[in-house]
């Protein structure tokens, strides 16, 4: 978590740099700018042609590939929007950076709101929403349509951290209550729209449940903001346990059995992944470069047991 911190105390120090709308035009062109605002049009559900600019942009300006920007734009989204939950940080000035300072400095089209942030429009009677039941719907679509990979998760948390300050509870009371949580109806589609609204009022992304029970029930207004979080936060996920292939390599060569067995359980936990991602209707951007380097871990791996297999023979 302070790793974290320190990260989002940087996209503060880059912020400062777009402080008025006048000196917009004058932002230096640099490679921390460009990332900081393909993150920012990536927050408002704007992935398009613009987006895609500013990614190369900043792959340019900073010397790195497409791909590795793209990673730290996947590992840096969920971190933002967890700040947001906490209050580490406001979103008041994104929309006027991604709307004037970014195109003026990149010379991109100006962001354009996707349906993700549609819904952070003002709603009549939003203020009624009640931020108890927000988080038990949290944690019943969480546990009603759970994931292959995980269960509780960092949107389902922030919406019971919100709740709890909303209500001055602490976060313990109140994850206690939510977890015992039980929707009188069991009409999903109205608590999907429900859920969307939570989203709306506490500014919270709506838990990977609610993309799954989408994907079940048919996608509505607002749910682009959950999904491009859950999917986001399963490429992350995915890069923590990739495995050095080199190592697995060379543990195969020296001792095969107990390293051929690691290295199966890594697949198909990794399998696993790409199962969530397509029930979340993960972009192509997302899955396919994993898809990519699992299929050369498995092929350096098979061939380490080939010629494991060769050597065991020859010394028979």
């Amino acid at each position: 978590m302070r790793f974290g911190f320190l990260i989002l105390s940087a996209f503060a120090i880059v912020f400062s740099a777009f402080s008025t709308p006048v000196a917009a035009a004058q932002v230096p062109p640099t490679g921390d700018n460009a990332l900081t605002c393909a993150l920012l049009y990536s927050y408002f559900g704007d992935t398009g042609p613009a987006y895609n600019r500013l990614v190369a942009e900043a792959a340019q300006l900073s010397g790195r590939s497409d791909a590795a920007v793209r990673t730290d734009l996947a590992e840096r989204l969920p971190r933002l929007f967890e700040a947001l939950a906490d209050g580490k940080t406001s979103s008041a000035p994104f929309k006027d950076l991604a709307s004037d300072a970014c195109p003026n400095t990149f010379g991109v089209a100006p962001m354009t709101i996707g349906a993700s942030r549609q819904a952070n429009a003002p709603v009549a009677g939003l203020s009624a929403v009640d931020p108890q039941r927000c988080a038990g719907l949290a944690r019943w679509f969480d546990a009603s349509f759970p994931t292959p990979t995980w269960n509780t998760t960092v949107a389902a948390d922030a919406m019971v951290r919100r709740a709890g300050n909303a209500t001055g509870l602490n976060f313990e009371t109140m994850d206690r209550q939510a977890r015992s949580f039980k929707p009188a109806s069991g009409e999903v589609p109205p608590l999907i729209d429900e859920m969307i609204r939570c989203q709306s009022a506490y500014d919270t992304p709506i838990p990977p449940g609610v993309v799954l029970a989408a994907f079940k029930y048919g996608n509505r207004p607002g749910i682009e903001r959950g999904r491009s979080h859950f999917c986001q936060t399963l490429a992350s996920d995915f890069d923590r346990i990739y495995p050095n292939i080199a190592e697995i390599e060379q543990g195969i060569a020296t001792n095969p059995v107990p390293t051929m067995g690691t290295a199966e359980q890594k697949m198909n936990l990794m399998k696993l992944y790409f199962q969530a991602m397509d029930l979340a209707h993960c972009s192509k951007e997302i899955g396919m470069p994993r898809v990519a380097r699992y299929n050369e871990f498995v092929d350096r791996a098979t061939e380490a047991a080939r010629q494991a297999r060769e050597r065991q023979l020859r010394g028979q």
